[in-house]
């Protein structure tokens, strides 16, 4: 049966990013410790779904880093970054596309990305591989 389930093409490939609002004081991933230590309230991510990539992304992140942060999902990227800008959640991840034209204006900031690479779209945002945990 998995003889007649061939790859045609590669389609697309997108990066995730984790991003705050513009005026916070976590201005990188290695801020985000000593942040969330002095105010564990404030542990809070949120995703465009439960269960999505995003989702799990942001529990990876809260292992890596040793932080328990709580999951707020959000109905699609657009109520998520409502969210962001509106202080309910203090990280927010999604993909690039759905975080890119607030970063742009200047509302939200994207601390890193998930890509192995610096995205060429942002090349001032550092990978999560460079960011320094």
């Amino acid at each position: 049966m998995q003889k007649d389930l061939v790859p045609v093409a590669h389609i697309a490939d997108f990066q995730f990013g984790v991003s705050v609002k513009a005026d916070s004081p976590i201005r990188g991933i290695a801020d985000l410790v000593p942040v969330v230590k002095k105010s564990p309230q404030i542990g809070s991510f949120g995703s465009p779904a439960p269960g999505s990539l995003p989702h799990f992304f942001g529990v990876m992140i809260g292992q890596k880093t040793g932080l328990d942060l709580t999951h707020v999902p959000y109905n699609g990227g657009a109520q998520l970054m409502t969210a962001l800008i509106g202080d309910q959640v203090t990280l927010g991840i999604d993909t690039l596309v759905d975080q890119g034209e607030m970063h742009r204006a200047s509302k939200s900031r994207i601390l890193a990305t998930s890509g192995a690479n610096r995205n060429a779209l942002f090349p001032e945002v550092p990978t999560l591989r460079e960011s320094t945990c």
